[in-house]
């Protein structure tokens, strides 16, 4: 039984209950959004501040220690990973719809109360922000605006048809199980029926066209249900409505003194002789005495807003105005222009690869460490993005990691997981910004990619990133790739996506103030696709194939037996391990011994031949032997091979037996002892 204060919505599958006034009865406003026994309250929390303007404080989303079985002790002093990408996701989509004026400071905070993890939290902290704004009128009456969330279940089952919903559009049924379950991944996105303020999630390789499908049949599915729930809203939640906003929305404002500064003469003159930039120089200096002319004004256009607020808003109208118009990019780079790309491989031998990669004024530097351990593939791969002060020009401590920066590597993570081996060794990679001109997250997929192919971890297809913004004036659009910092700021929309030839990997799109058309997002998604093959072209030069005939390279993870007599043992061991723990930390190395055999387990083949040189020395070439040990090539002729074992050089022939073997190979060698000589018999594949 549904109470009068309830509303419940049937919403991507899963079943919410809405309530208001729950708790926080001293707080400007709340709501409690319940999914089966997951329950979530959105607090909005206001302050008042004298005059009119638009100071939204942010969304902050946290966990209580007694809402799932982690139970915590004592005071929580920080967000935890996931607390700090779901205030994110949720922050972002606020923020773009909090574009009316009000006197008031405001605030959303999100507390989970219990959660059965039967409903993803993003997608319930998501509606309940919404259905909060809405109830109390802190964006536009008209827009109607959720949350969907695109997962495993068909978007249109047949079995389970809806009011509204005719058999002729079940058969175009679009089943997203092979691309999208609880392993591996899901799209969130935030839409109206006038078009998407969000989208982001991960799979694997959904194709580009079926994504802009599933988000259109999602809608379809829901659009008169959400059109009841509305009606109930409006007739149950907003009887006692407690602020009000213009209907008319902040970019209209702008707008106008745009269209003001159009009428002045010559506001815009472009000189063909000079870059667009330059001319965009002098176009800047007349906007701001234009500007400061108008707040001089009593009763002008700029009413209580800052005029710095005023000047970036116009000066980014026009922005647009002037690149779709002049055909250009300010920059003097086309629409479709991709910076270059350069890749240098830096030599560390700390490290299982080390890249640095650079386009146009954006240079980071990517360090990838693995394990020769096995493990499952969830808790074995991560990405650590790290934007430093300097990368921005600005001036700060290096912190902890912020909102953004986990962000970022969540999403670089997120492209990579899935193409991914079942099994793998456990790998971090450290993506570096030491300089930012827009797009460092797609520089960071791409370098992932380069690097875990340099480390000769098998992805199923190669993944790269590309950043599209999308620029507009009027009822004019033009989509732009590679977007730099700049772009970012005055676009309209950035849409972030990192795929394969095949499909998309992970994708995440924002908006500022005004919804992206379905037709239009459909057309970003597919530029992406042609993006991302011709970055492909450009970045798998640098991607060495498999190293073919069995042979190690230098950064292969090698694991191995070497026999010791048994009257040398204790020296390998030395006094108190001192001797094993150092040999250790020397080659970066795991030893056991076990009685006479020595287990040797190495990232690199490179520290295990070391390794094994140096043993042999501390035990006075007293290794046995009975098991096969590493050997390196030192060259290759027509008639020979020359190999270093156990500080020895060696010689074979016959070499078309083992070819294809290059200088630096390291291989398995079968040594024998003849006439009290050792010699090479034979040398093994992997």
């Amino acid at each position: 039984m549904i109470k009068e204060t309830e509303i419940e919505l049937t919403l991507s599958n899963y079943k919410l209950k809405f309530s208001t006034d729950q708790l926080a009865m001293r707080a400007s406003g709340s709501v409690l959004i319940e999914c089966n026994k997951t329950k979530i309250l959105c607090v909005l929390s206001t302050a008042e501040i004298g005059e009119k303007q638009n100071t939204f404080l942010g969304v902050n989303f946290y966990e209580r220690p007694s809402s799932s079985r982690d139970y915590g002790l004592g005071k929580k002093n920080k967000q935890s990973e996931r607390e700090i990408i779901i205030s994110r996701t949720v922050d972002r989509v606020i923020r773009s719809l909090l574009t009316g004026e009000t006197d008031r400071l405001i605030q959303i905070n999100c507390f989970l109360l219990h959660n059965d993890e039967s409903c993803p939290l993003d997608f319930l902290c998501l509606n309940a922000s919404l259905v909060l704004l809405y109830t109390y009128g802190l964006y536009n009456i008209e827009d109607k605006i959720l949350a969907f969330n695109l997962n495993s279940i068909s978007i249109l089952d047949s079995k389970k048809t809806k009011e509204g919903i005719t058999e002729e559009n079940n058969k175009k049924n679009v089943d997203l199980s092979s691309f999208i379950n609880k392993d591996k991944g899901r799209f969130l996105f935030v839409a109206s029926k006038d078009g998407v303020y969000m989208l982001e999630g991960s799979a694997e390789e959904i194709p580009y066209s079926t994504l802009y499908e599933s988000i259109i049949k999602e809608i379809e599915l829901h659009s008169k249900t959400i059109e009841i729930f509305f009606d109930n809203l409006e007739s149950k939640f907003l009887k006692n409505k407690k602020f009000k906003i213009k209907k008319e929305k902040n970019i209209s404002h702008y707008e106008k003194i745009v269209k003001e500064f159009l009428l002045s003469k010559d506001s815009i003159i472009i000189d063909k002789k000079i870059p667009l930039i330059q001319n965009f120089n002098k176009i800047t200096n007349k906007i701001k005495t234009f500007i400061e002319k108008k707040q001089e004004e009593k009763g002008g256009v700029l009413g209580t807003r800052p005029r710095e607020e005023v000047f970036n808003n116009v000066i980014n109208i026009i922005k647009n105005k002037v690149v779709i118009e002049e055909g250009t990019r300010l920059n003097g780079r086309e629409y479709n222009n991709i910076r270059d790309l350069k890749i240098e491989k830096i030599e560390n031998e700390k490290s299982n690869g080390e890249i640095m990669i650079s386009a146009g004024l954006t240079h980071l530097i990517l360090t990838l460490f693995k394990t020769s351990d096995q493990a499952e593939i969830h808790g074995g791969f991560n990405i650590v993005y790290s934007f430093f002060p300097c990368a921005g020009n600005e001036i700060g401590k290096i912190n902890n990691p912020s909102r953004r920066e986990i962000g970022h590597g969540k999403l670089a993570t997120n492209a990579i997981t899935s193409l991914l081996p079942e099994k793998i060794p456990t790998i971090k990679i450290y993506s570096d910004v030491f300089s930012s001109d827009g797009s460092s997250s797609m520089k960071t997929i791409i370098g992932s990619t380069v690097l875990l192919r340099m480390a000769n971890i098998e992805l199923k297809e190669n993944c790269f990133g590309i950043s599209l913004g999308l620029l507009q004036y009027g009822k004019k659009k033009q989509i732009i790739l590679d977007i730099d910092q700049e772009e970012d700021n005055y676009g309209f929309a950035d849409l972030k996506i990192g795929g394969t030839k095949n499909g998309i990997c992970t994708v995440q799109l924002d908006v500022k103030q005004k919804p992206i058309e379905f037709k239009t997002l459909c057309k970003m998604i597919l530029t992406a696709k042609t993006a991302i093959l011709n970055i492909k072209k450009k970045v798998e030069v640098h991607i060495a194939p498999k190293k073919e005939g069995g042979y190690f390279d230098k950064n292969d993870p090698v694991n191995m037996v070497m026999t010791i007599d048994t009257t040398k043992v204790g020296l390998v061991i030395g006094v108190g391990g001192k001797t094993i723990k150092q040999l250790q930390a020397t080659h970066g190395v795991r030893l056991q011994m076990k009685e006479n055999k020595l287990i040797m387990v190495s990232d690199k083949a490179i520290n295990a031949f070391l390794a094994q040189e140096q043993i042999n020395k501390v035990v006075n070439s007293y290794v046995l032997l009975d098991n096969p040990l590493l050997g390196r090539v030192i060259s290759v002729d027509e008639k020979n091979i020359n190999i270093m074992v156990l500080n020895q050089r060696f010689e074979l022939k016959k070499i078309k037996k083992y070819l294809p073997i290059a200088e630096d190979d390291y291989c398995f060698c079968q040594m024998l002892k003849k006439n009290d000589k050792i010699v090479l018999e034979n040398i093994l594949k992997k």
